[in-house]
C-alpha cells in the first residue's frame, strides 16, 4: 500500500491525482514523489509476501523488508538472505536462481559469488507442504584429490 500524507492508502499499480501510487512498482521503475512508500505483492516459494518499496531520487528502491524462510525466492527476483529480502533482478552480478525443486544430495552445483554461481542456500516447501527445507551449495572435502561441489539438503523443519 502507498502511504500518503492524508493517511489514505493505495495499492501498488493503482493511480491517484495525489500520487503516482507505485504505478510502476517494479524495482528501479520511475516514480515522481520521493518518500512515497509502497508494498509490492510478490509470489514466493513459501507463498505470497509483501516487499516494501520507497520512491528515492525518482526511482522505486527496495527497503529492508523482513523475511522468515531462508533461501526463499520470489517473482520478481527477490531472495531471503539473513532475514531480509534482497533484490537480485536489477543488474549487477547476481547469483543464478535456485533450482526449481529441492536438489538431491550431491547434485552438482557452482558455489561462489557473482554471476552464474548458485546461491549458498536455497529453500523449499517440505513434501507435505507444512514445513521448510533448505539445501546448501558447497565444496566437498576433496577426498581423492578432486574437489567437487554439490547440494546438501537439510532435514525438513515444521512451520510454526
Amino acid at each position: 500500500m502507498v502511504a500518503l500524507a492524508s493517511s489514505a492508502k493505495l495499492a501498488c499499480g493503482s493511480s491517484s491525482s495525489q500520487e503516482d501510487a507505485c504505478a510502476s512498482a517494479a524495482p528501479d521503475g520511475k516514480c515522481s514523489k520521493d518518500g512515497t512508500t509502497c508494498l509490492l505483492d510478490v509470489t514466493c516459494r513459501s507463498g505470497p509476501a509483501e516487499i516494501s518499496l520507497e520512491c528515492q531520487y525518482g526511482y522505486w528502491r527496495h527497503t529492508g523488508t523482513p523475511c522468515t524462510h531462508a533461501g526463499d525466492e520470489c517473482s520478481p527476483r527477490y531472495y531471503c538472505g539473513a532475514g531480509t529480502w534482497v533484490f537480485f533482478g536489477g543488474g549487477g552480478n547476481p547469483p543464478a536462481p535456485c533450482p526449481e525443486s529441492l536438489p538431491s544430495d550431491g547434485t552438482p552445483c557452482q558455489p561462489g559469488a557473482g554471476f552464474g554461481a548458485d546461491p549458498d542456500v536455497c529453500g523449499y516447501r517440505c513434501d507435505d507442504g507444512a514445513g521448510w527445507v533448505t539445501a546448501t551449495c558447497s565444496w566437498n572435502d576433496g577426498t581423492g584429490g578432486i574437489a567437487t561441489a554439490g547440494w546438501k539438503p537439510a532435514a525438513c523443519t515444521p512451520d510454526g
